[in-house]
């Protein structure tokens, strides 16, 4: 949505009224006519010089993605698309407990990442995009963040059997990677669609005592 407010010479306090004609360039009959009532709009002192020119809002609706689930530990990322930059500014905000929007200080690009999110980071998130005198928020985006999915590890010395204990956020897959240093990982075993808790035995297990096993939760 795009709207224009055309003030010419007037005062930026008093009630505005503007008549477009669309599709004529200015020039002979137009074949529909848009009418703007806005009442009291007021603009700072120092903006009044500037609002004698033409101001344009435009509203961006949400932020892309609208929702963000994350675990605890990974990055999430909120970004505004189809806009064009020349001369506008960004400002990127969370909505606090006291429903309060507040800046997010540096968060001032198209693009808003946070690198390793916190369950306090959760919450809903917005832009404020300003040029000149005008300016317009979006709709709020919202952050859910996850907590992280466990991993326990267990050998019966009897049987020489491995148990894997998982729980986490049901509904997702899982990637189980093995290492001998914590250096060098590689893929153990795969788990679809895990629900909350989960056991994978592995029977056989002689050399594996000495073993390190992580969770990598896949796309």
């Amino acid at each position: 949505m795009i709207v224009i407010f055309t003030s010419g010479q007037r005062r930026a306090e008093a009630p505005w009224r503007m008549a477009s004609r669309i599709g004529c360039g200015g020039k002979g009959p137009c074949l529909s006519t848009m009418r703007l009532s806005i009442v009291a709009l007021r603009f700072p002192w120092s903006c009044r010089a500037r609002c004698v020119a033409s101001l344009t809002f435009y509203d961006y609706g949400p932020p892309m993605p609208s929702t963000n689930t994350v675990f605890e530990g990974q990055s999430a990322q909120f970004s505004l698309t189809g806009l064009s930059l020349g001369g506008y500014a960004f400002q990127w905000q969370r909505l606090t407990t006291s429903n309060t929007w507040v800046d997010i200080p540096g968060a001032d690009a198209i693009t808003f990442t946070m690198p390793s999110v916190r369950k306090t980071d959760a919450g809903p998130y917005r832009a404020v995009s300003s040029y000149e005198c005008a300016s317009g928020a979006t709709q709020p985006g919202l952050l859910n963040v996850l907590g992280r999915p466990g991993l326990q590890a267990t050998i019966a010395s009897a049987d020489n059997t491995l148990l894997l204990s998982g729980s986490g956020p049901s509904g997702f897959s899982y990637q189980i990677e093995a290492s001998d240093d914590l250096a060098h990982w590689a893929d153990f075993r795969g788990v679809t669609n895990a629900p909350a808790s989960w056991q994978l035995v592995i029977t056989n297990a002689s050399g594996l005592s000495q073993r390190y096993f992580r969770l990598r939760v896949l796309p």
